[in-house]
């Protein structure tokens, strides 16, 4: 064999495993940057939520009473479904508007 064939053979396809190696380098980057970002929005998400629990403290301990009663079984699978669709979509809404007013 070739010294060049040798090499290639050693290195795998000609090289493709630097290739790998960079590649997976810049998976874990943006695996730490995903982390991060998630981190400051877990605090920001918390802080948001304590401020809402104390300007509306019995709202609050309603959404608290209402959730351990549908954990507890209160209510039928269907109606659990169709509550925590339009829940989440009134909150995400509601975080949208939000945000798009810290912009500004």
């Amino acid at each position: 064999m070739t010294d060049r064939a040798t090499q290639k053979r050693r290195n795998g396809n000609g090289g493709s495993s630097t290739h790998v190696r960079e590649q997976v380098v810049e998976v874990q980057g943006r695996v730490d940057d995903l982390a991060r970002s998630l981190g400051t929005m877990k605090k920001e998400a918390r802080a948001s939520l304590e401020q809402e629990m104390k300007a509306r403290p019995y709202q609050a301990v309603s959404v608290a009473a209402i959730v351990g009663f549908v954990l507890g079984g209160g209510l039928s699978l269907a109606v659990l479904r169709t509550a925590t669709s339009i829940g989440a979509r009134l909150a995400v809404g509601a975080l949208i508007t939000r945000l798009t007013k810290q912009e500004r």
